[in-house]
């Protein structure tokens, strides 16, 4: 083959190449996502709701560490009901605190959905979607199918007016002191999405007042940290996630949950 065809051919390959790759990305922001609402995955009813103002200007990227990924819808089912138990029971919020999750199984699962006050970040609860990757995302990146689905869910929010089209894409860690969340793989990936905001809690204006822990060093695993209860009760006024004044839950089935699938080792 003459010098010439080679040429041509590998202007070809990368040509190609180039169209597949735009394709995808295409694809993705033109498809809407499987959505499972609530009823599906038999969340309980929240106990009580507060609106949210859309569209919001922020998306926050956090993963669960616990529970861990979840690769079929009967385990994603699992692991929203898990979430939801340790919110209400264990938190004491009013529901699960995240707008959606996302499993490895491609699908994004509805928590508050687009337009309720969330419980993941506060200073931004009221002014954010927060999108829990299930899973643990420090030393591993979550499927390609996962990503695409919280790219197609991101996209989708700006197409129907939920999400700015200018919004500002930060992982957990970036908004709030003292957590590792979304864990460190996860959070590379989405450094190099579209709309990604390079910020720090110390350059945050929402943070300024909050004083940064003394405490230098972050743990990589700890359900205090990397999991949804680390985000304590909203002070984002009026507050819907102040501890309630229920009674302890006399929901067997729900704390057998929690039990069942609880972190073996307390950090």
């Amino acid at each position: 083959m003459s010098n010439k065809n080679k040429g041509l051919c590998s202007v070809n390959l990368m040509h190609c190449v180039l169209v597949i790759v735009f394709s995808i990305e295409v694809v993705n922001s033109l498809t809407d996502p499987e959505i499972i609402p609530r009823s599906q995955w038999y969340a309980k009813p929240p106990k009580s709701i507060q609106p949210m103002e859309n569209p919001v200007p922020y998306v926050v990227i956090h993963h669960s560490y616990m529970p861990p990924a979840c690769y079929n819808l009967e385990d994603c089912i699992g692991a929203m009901q898990w979430m939801q138990d340790l919110h209400q029971i264990n938190n004491s919020w009013v529901d699960i605190g995240y707008s959606f999750a996302v499993g490895s199984d491609g699908r994004a699962y509805e928590g508050r959905g687009w337009s309720r006050v969330g419980a993941h970040a506060p200073h931004f609860n009221n002014k954010s979607i927060g999108i829990c990757v299930i899973g643990d995302w420090r030393e591993y990146l979550p499927p390609e199918q996962q990503l695409a689905t919280v790219h197609q869910l991101i996209q989708m929010g700006v197409r129907e007016g939920k999400i700015a089209q200018d919004y500002r894409l930060v992982g957990h860690k970036q908004v709030r002191y003292g957590t590792a969340c979304p864990g460190n793989k996860l959070y590379d990936e989405i450094k190099t999405w579209t709309n990604f905001y390079n910020c720090s809690p110390d350059t945050v204006p929402e943070l300024r007042t909050e004083a940064a822990p003394k405490e230098a060093a972050v743990s990589e695993a700890t359900p205090s940290n990397d999991t949804p209860s680390d985000d304590k009760p909203s002070d984002d006024p009026p507050s819907d996630d102040k501890p309630s004044d229920d009674q302890p839950s006399d929901d067997v089935d729900a704390e057998n949950r929690l039990r069942k699938r609880a972190p073996s080792v307390v950090y």
